[in-house]
């Protein structure tokens, strides 16, 4: 046993450790092209061949599934974690990367757990817990994967030019705002429902949040990379708790950096040092924490 355990269990946070695996592990971008190759002949190309023949349809997507591995890399994932939370020399560390691979959780949806929620736990959660925690947040909100997972494709400024221009088209069905991510980075990434933010907040919140989407192709669908496109963006002011975001200021290369700023008041808001605090309390001490132990964890964060 270490003479003092918690500077030993502190100095595991100075450095990412590495995995304890031997062969090279896929990147998120490689995934993202074995999904949108599953994505893409599925829905495209086998259901349109097989319309009328549920056996082939089902042998052929079985081969699919094999040839892009879509039963093979959730197990991986899972056997990597496992493997570097029982070798590793910082596992301190490897049990701070499982609650945050927690509170930050991406559902069963799409085919997430088969190829990107593993990567997207290594390549946007583990390298940031070496950062700030807004820095944690502003990563994990523009991920493929959680922007994927709380459909923010589909969260589009009813008045920026491409909203306009899809609302306008009689034949087609209407866009607008979707609070989906927006209300989940207030809910449960950062404030909690303690701060008694409102409805409007979690609107004005979705609004600063249209623009941040995938880039869509006829090959790759929803699997492109995340990119900001401005098009989609519905511009401000915003108020949220509050507090008034107004950057006019910002030209259209600037746009998209009104989110990093909303990020930062949001994870350093007291509600969300006491959300945090909590959770880690439930998650490592006891279901029912005391205010006691949640104040101790919230002097630990910085907050007297």
């Amino acid at each position: 046993m270490p003479s003092d355990p918690l500077v030993w269990a502190k100095n595991q946070f100075d450095t990412v450790p590495d995995f304890i695996w031997e062969k090279k592990l896929p990147t998120l971008d490689e995934q993202r092209d074995r999904y949108g190759h599953w994505v893409y002949q599925d829905r495209e190309v086998l259901r349109e061949k097989h319309k009328n023949d549920r056996l082939a349809y089902e042998k052929e997507k079985d081969h699919l599934r094999k040839i892009t591995g879509e039963r093979f890399f959730e197990s991986l994932e899972l056997s990597v974690r496992h493997t570097t939370a029982l070798a590793s020399d910082s596992p301190a560390f490897e049990r701070m990367w499982h609650f945050w691979g927690n509170f930050f959780a991406i559902s069963e949806k799409d085919f997430l757990a088969s190829f990107s929620t593993g990567v997207y736990q290594r390549e946007i959660i583990r390298p940031n817990m070496v950062n700030t925690f807004e820095d944690l947040v502003y990563a994990v909100t523009t991920s493929w994967c959680m922007l994927h997972h709380l459909d923010n494709a589909e969260n589009i400024g009813p008045n920026s030019k491409e909203g306009v221009r899809e609302n306008s088209d009689n034949d087609k069905r209407k866009v607008g705002l979707n609070e989906n991510h927006a209300r989940e980075l207030l809910e449960l990434h950062t404030l909690s429902p303690e701060a008694n933010y409102t409805q409007e907040d979690v609107v004005e919140m979705a609004k600063v949040m249209t623009g941040w989407r995938h880039v869509w192709s006829q090959k790759k669908l929803e699997a492109g990379p995340v990119k900001f496109q401005p098009e989609y963006h519905e511009q401000g002011p915003y108020k949220i708790l509050g507090k008034v975001y107004d950057i006019k200021d910002f030209n259209t290369v600037n746009q998209g950096k009104e989110l990093k700023i909303v990020i930062k008041d949001l994870a350093n808001h007291p509600s969300t040092r006491k959300h945090i605090a909590k959770k880690l309390c439930q998650h490592f001490v006891c279901d029912e924490p005391t205010d006691e132990m949640i104040a101790s964890y919230r002097k630990s964060m910085g907050e007297e």
